[in-house]
């Protein structure tokens, strides 16, 4: 149990308490973006782009490998 609260924890502040301060307005909520090379995978919400930390935020957030 102790892990799963841990979990919620680390995704919850990976979504809510830790957005890059970045404006993305000419992005749609929901948008996923990368840079050309780069590794790290952002999320756009509410005209902000947030990193997306893990596989973990990535699934919580609906999003599926295809």
């Amino acid at each position: 149990m102790f892990k799963i609260k841990k979990l919620l924890i680390l995704i919850l502040f990976g979504i809510f308490l830790l957005p890059l301060v970045s404006v993305a307005a000419s992005y749609s909520n929901g948008t996923l973006l990368r840079a050309s090379g780069g590794i790290k995978v952002y999320l756009i919400n509410n005209n902000v782009k947030r990193w997306v930390s893990s596989l973990e935020v990535f699934a919580f957030n609906g999003f599926k490998w295809r």
